[in-house]
Formats: C-alpha cells, structure tokens, sequence
C-alpha cells in the first residue's frame, strides 16, 4: 500500500486498482488481498439505483454484504441484496431480491464494477 505525502505531513493512501469491468458473477482480483489493509467496492445493486461504493476493512472481515431498497409504483417495495466473500484472490459473489408481500428471486441482481485496494 503506497502512500502519498502532502506538504504538512498528511499521509494519504493510494489505492490499487485489483477489478475494473463489470460482473454479476465470481470473479479474480489483480492481488492477493492480504497484501491491503482495506478494500473499496464500487458497485449497483440493480439496472435502476445509483451506484455506490462501500469500503471494508479487512482486518475485520473478508466478505460484505451489500443491500439497496428500491419502491416503484408507490407501493411494491424491492430489496436487492449480494454477498462478496474474498479469499486470496478469488471474490465469490451471491445474492437474493426479496419483493415484499411477494417474489423471492435467489439472483443476483447487482453489477460490481470496481475493487479498490488499499
């Protein structure tokens, strides 16, 4: 993890890129993760949600799960929910979208598009 100095002294971390595409489903990072202290994931949860990001210190854990609610029509309501555990390399990606009063769908609904080490 490489640092950049500014002139009063203030570190500031530089990231590495390990994932730039898009999936939806397992994927391999550039780097082991062990080599990071944390990881920022920038990721949709469905076609129609902004995307977000999310940073996980990896001291604490490797896996994070990632959830959004979406309403459409003012009253059905969508939660789309994935699970990325990170082992080495390797990220495994699962997820579910629960539609209250109604479907469960055991898919992943979300797109991740970038994995940010630092």
């Amino acid at each position: 993890m490489g640092k950049f100095v500014k002139n009063d002294g203030t570190k500031i971390p530089i990231g590495t890129i390990l994932f730039d595409g898009a999936t939806q489903s397992d994927f391999t990072l550039n780097d082991d993760i062990s080599n990071y202290d944390y990881l920022e994931i920038f990721y949709k949860s469905h076609n129609w949600i902004n995307p977000k990001s999310t940073r996980i210190p990896l001291k604490v854990s490797s896996s994070v799960h990632l959830s959004d609610a979406h309403t459409s029509n003012g009253t059905d309501v969508a939660i789309y929910e994935m699970t990325l555990t990170f082992k080495g390399k390797n990220v495994t990606v699962s997820g579910c979208t629960k539609v209250v009063g109604g479907a469960y769908i055991t898919a992943v609904e979300g797109t991740i598009y970038q994995v940010i080490g630092y």
